[in-house]
């Protein structure tokens, strides 16, 4: 399954668009949930057959290949126009980090219902469309830390790579950051930080600065994604290794 399985002239042709929307674009399941839920509605016209599964975060498996410690409940249903569907989540064990985030990917593939009657024709194909969410799992141990805490603990930096520089992103707390974004500010002049992604707890990550030189001071700043599914921008010093 994927997002799109016709090519983009298909596409206009027949006029297809996702109808399944859901209620929130990222999960925080912490442990000792029972369950769950993701709340859905199909806001287009026509049922639409949804499937849910929660897989490896990057891995575009379907659920048969799928070794996440999670049952999605139903993981199949039928959503009729301007209807809502709830998905239950469970977590099912799994030997996963307790000082840490783990992460994983929830996944809706969404499969519309095929033309009958007049409408039916041999060009149509039917096109499936995936929304895919993070799933964050937080352990026990860290229950009670405050997420927003990973923001003022990040340390950021420029260092060199290959014949370049980056900006490295020093990520000392248990949670994952949703960077989205990210450019330095040195002596007036801004670079645009590139491939920037989340960070990963208590881990460095580089992104190459095209064009950049050298800098021990400076700013950094970066927008993220929070818990609440807002974008958030902070501007912060640069420090030195």
């Amino acid at each position: 399954m994927c997002c799109a399985l016709a090519a983009p002239t298909l596409l206009a042709s027949v006029g297809v668009e996702a109808k399944v929307v859901v209620e929130s674009n990222r999960v925080i399941y912490a442990e000792g949930t029972k369950e769950l839920s993701v709340r859905t509605q199909n806001a287009g016209s026509g049922p639409v057959l949804v499937q849910a599964w929660v897989s490896e975060y990057g891995a575009r498996t379907p659920p048969s290949e799928s070794n996440a410690p999670f049952v999605v409940l139903p993981p199949v249903a039928r959503v009729d126009e301007g209807k809502h569907q709830a998905f239950r989540l469970r977590a099912i064990g799994g030997d996963l980090p307790a000082d840490r985030e783990s992460v994983f990917t929830f996944s809706l593939a969404e499969i519309p219902a095929s033309p009958v009657g007049e409408a039916a024709s041999s060009a149509v194909v039917n096109v499936i469309f995936r929304n895919r969410l993070k799933l964050f799992y937080r352990p026990q141990s860290i229950s009670k830390l405050d997420s927003a805490s990973a923001i003022d603990s990040l340390r950021w930096s420029v260092v060199p790579q290959g014949h370049g520089w980056a900006l490295q992103a020093d990520n000392n707390s248990p949670f994952h950051v949703s960077t989205v974004r990210a450019s330095i500010t040195v002596n007036g002049r801004k670079t645009e930080a590139a491939n920037v992604d989340m960070l990963r707890p208590y881990s460095k990550q580089s992104f190459p600065l095209p064009g950049a030189a050298s800098a021990s001071s400076g700013t950094v700043t970066f927008k993220y994604i929070n818990d609440h599914g807002g974008d958030v921008e902070r501007t912060m010093p640069l420090t030195t290794n």
